[in-house]
């Protein structure tokens, strides 16, 4: 199967979401070697996501998002992720920060953190 992983509200200054992701990306390295997994990220969060890179197993696809451009990240995850999903062949998306990609086809995986926001 090919999941995959939004990760473009992710910053290495973020918390527990961070943890989250970090501790997800390292389990399903050790425990799960029957899927593929493509992390949707850009340049501010690059290096946190670099060191899960394993050709074949993890990818890192960027999408270009300056850094205090929350309304351009909010255009990425609804225009340019779905273009990507689509693409790469996914067949599930996980958003582990509480946002829904509105124009996928492929069933995904809403996290929500703090659900009395």
């Amino acid at each position: 199967m090919k999941i995959a992983i939004n990760t473009l509200s992710i910053t290495p200054s973020c918390g527990g979401i961070r943890t989250y992701l970090v501790e997800t990306l390292r389990s399903l390295l050790r425990l799960d070697d029957g899927n593929q997994y493509l992390l949707i990220g850009a340049g501010l969060n690059r290096d946190l996501l670099r060191p899960f890179v394993v050709p074949g197993r993890m990818e890192l696809a960027e999408v270009t998002l300056p850094r205090d451009w929350k309304w351009l990240r909010v255009w990425q995850e609804q225009m340019a992720i779905p273009r990507m999903v689509e693409a790469w062949g996914a067949e599930a998306l996980l958003s582990p920060v509480g946002v829904a990609t509105l124009r996928t086809d492929c069933p995904q995986v809403v996290v929500m953190q703090h659900p009395l926001w």
